[in-house]
């Protein structure tokens, strides 16, 4: 229903949604990133570390479920047949007009 308004508005609305997100997850990621340096204990850098994992996950899901609700991503992903995943490969992302890896 929200991708069928004119698409300024819903670029616009996408637009807050991610900013709101992002600073959402900036104060508590830099608090603990604060907290992390403030004691330096193993134990404690430890659960820190978890806990900064923790909020870069949820704010990468809720980035993308902002995104499934708000825009019609088509992919189009090819050449995967010969891929390992026991292997390591270098990713390079083309934003001209679609995104291509």
């Amino acid at each position: 229903m929200i991708k069928r308004l004119p698409a300024p508005l819903l670029g616009a609305i996408t637009g807050l949604l991610l900013l709101g997100n992002l600073l959402g997850a900036l104060v508590p990621f830099f608090a603990v990133t604060l907290a992390k340096f403030a004691l330096p204990l193993p134990a404690w850098r430890e659960r820190c570390s978890e806990t900064l994992v923790r909020i870069a996950e949820r704010w990468i899901d809720a980035n993308s479920r902002i995104l499934e609700s708000t825009q019609s991503i088509r992919w189009d992903i090819r050449g995967l047949a010969g891929l390992s995943p026991q292997r390591w490969y270098l990713i390079v992302s083309n934003h001209i007009s679609t995104v291509d890896i």
